[in-house]
């Protein structure tokens, strides 16, 4: 029962930080795209002002998440769990609220700019919402059974290693923006090709990682019972 209030209570936050995220950025597309706030390419600029502002909001959203995280659980492995968990069901109703109170975005492929720090990440909305619900799946598994995640050297590894790879995916057009065009590059900008190997590779590294968490779980559980 301890499990299921968790994940209720953090479920029930995030849902609202994701919908105080989507107003937000609705009031940012009214803004900056008052002709069409429907599509943000090509990109416009913020002035440095809002740019400061946006990296701020940002930045506190993560903390809200990771403190959510915490406060509903028992140790810092367990609101890792926690925190994860709620980052993916907050990232995945970000894009419901968007798409009930404007209708957007109006396919898992359209491009979306997903995060600014250290710079713009780009990607089609399916990419961040797939990592979401792997967050959501094996941090929920956890949460639930109310036990406490074993992270192994190898497991933990992996997922870093994985989440390199995506965040590469996120980066490269930024990346390559900034080193041929500088700053400037960003103005009216619209993003052509996707890394999906990168992207997938970090993925899968990613799941099997997250997978091997469950695993370590349950032959530690296994190899208890056979010694008890």
């Amino acid at each position: 029962m301890r499990g299921f209030k968790r994940i209720f209570y953090l479920s029930l936050f995030a849902v609202a930080m994701a919908y105080v995220e989507a107003a937000v950025v609705v009031y940012l597309r009214e803004l900056y795209y008052p002709a069409n706030i429907l599509d943000i390419f090509p990109a416009k600029v913020f002035t440095m002002f809002d740019y400061y502002i946006e990296l701020g909001r940002e930045l506190a959203t993560l903390v809200m998440l990771f403190a959510a995280g915490m406060l509903s659980t028992k140790n810092l492995k367990q609101g890792l769990m926690g925190f994860l968990y709620a980052w993916g069901v907050w990232d995945i109703f970000y894009y419901v609220w968007l798409y009930v109170t404007i209708g957007w975005p109006r396919s898992l492929f359209e491009w979306d700019i997903l995060f600014l720090i250290p710079l713009p990440w780009f990607g089609p909305v399916i990419t961040p919402v797939l990592i979401a619900i792997l967050f959501v799946i094996v941090p929920g598994i956890i949460l639930m059974k109310d036990s406490e995640p074993t992270f192994s050297p190898k497991a933990v590894a992996t997922i870093l290693i994985g989440g390199l790879f995506d965040l590469y995916a996120f980066l490269e057009i930024s990346i390559n923006t900034v080193r041929i065009e500088g700053k400037e590059g960003f103005i009216g900008l619209v993003p052509q090709k996707f890394n999906w190997p990168v992207y997938l590779i970090g993925l899968m590294l990613m799941a099997y990682g997250f997978y091997a968490l469950l695993e370590k779980k349950k032959r530690k559980k296994k190899r208890a019972k056979q010694s008890s």
